[in-house]
């Protein structure tokens, strides 16, 4: 159950990222008039940031000009892929060398549960708690506040930060120690690719097989719903699908367009739970399968398109085995 949210004043919290998912939480921080100081290197997406909410949402300088101004309160990281990770927590100006004794720091991005672990042991040498915390619910979930949290880490530092993940989620989840919470994201993100693919083989066959209008497609994501085979994934890109099918403009080209969730951003996703595969000595092939499809878009330069937009590519040699 959601706690209630009471404020007496504006509390203060560092956000590091400006991208899609930063902006969201900045504006679900401020909407609970938090104030919030926020750095991303693209300073661009960071004064598009700071717009949603002036008064509230403030630019920082540096991650250091951020760990300085919010003086040993609590930090949210939500940037993409390790390389990215990495300067921010161990680079020169990073929060492990400028953060203050007893910050608490929110790892939100997708990680490893051993690159989540390290974090977590170099944080604890310099008196700093740290919360592996990536989220579940795209850009809609960060701007809508409604975001699942999965944390791994110190259940006294859960409990002490219900209040930030209560406004920046509607569901935070403790499910144990350090890297714990690394580890239900990369399960949550097989899922999600694996669904995303057989949904869109699914729609690819539907169509093949005369449901291409919108209104069929839509009366047969409908009586999917309540089919063992419906999934998110698919009434999503579904959705889209149908309504590309309006007969405004061709198919293809209405399905063409930029996502706030795109391709792309499967590939270090799918490429993380390959590596935790291996580590455990397992073999995914649906995780081989769909960071195939992955690497096709992103070969015919069509990564920064949505998933649904594989229900095309399936027509296409793009996905054939070599």
């Amino acid at each position: 159950m959601r706690r209630a949210l009471v404020f007496l004043g504006p509390s203060t919290v560092g956000l590091i990222g400006a991208g899609n998912m930063g902006r969201g939480m900045a504006a679900s921080l401020a909407r609970a008039n938090t104030r919030v100081i926020q750095y991303d290197s693209d300073a661009f997406s960071l004064q598009k940031s700071v717009e949603q909410a002036p008064g509230l949402i403030y630019s920082a300088t540096s991650v250091a000009d951020v760990c300085e101004r919010i003086d040993g309160g609590t930090v949210v990281v939500s940037v993409s892929g390790e390389a990215a990770e990495r300067a921010v927590f161990f680079a020169a100006d990073g929060i492990l060398e400028q953060a203050r004794k007893g910050s608490v720091i929110l790892g939100c991005g997708t990680m490893t549960p051993s690159f989540a672990k390290e974090i977590h042991a170099a944080l604890a040498e310099q008196g700093l708690r740290f919360l592996d915390a990536p989220v579940s619910g795209g850009p809609e979930g960060a701007a809508n506040g409604t975001l699942t949290i999965m944390v791994g880490g110190g259940k006294e530092t859960f409990e002490a930060s219900c209040e930030v993940m209560d406004t920046l989620g509607s569901r935070s989840v403790h499910l144990g120690g350090p890297g714990a919470g690394a580890a239900a994201k990369l399960v949550n993100q097989l899922l999600t690719a694996s669904n995303a693919l057989a949904a869109s083989e699914a729609l690819a066959l539907a169509r093949a097989m005369g449901i291409d209008s919108q209104d069929s497609l839509r009366t047969l994501l409908s009586t999917l719903e309540t089919s063992w085979g419906n999934s998110t994934m698919l009434q999503r890109s579904g959705g889209i699908v149908a309504e590309a099918l309006d007969g405004s403009k061709d198919p293809v080209e209405a399905l063409a367009v930029i996502s706030k969730a795109p391709l792309r951003n499967f590939a270090k996703d799918l490429d993380f739970v390959l590596a935790a595969a291996d580590e455990a000595g397992l073999h995914l092939p649906t995780a081989v399968a769909a960071r195939s499809v992955v690497s096709r878009a992103e070969s015919a330069d069509l990564g920064a398109m949505d998933w649904a937009y594989v229900t095309e590519m399936h027509k296409t040699d793009d996905l054939q085995q070599p």
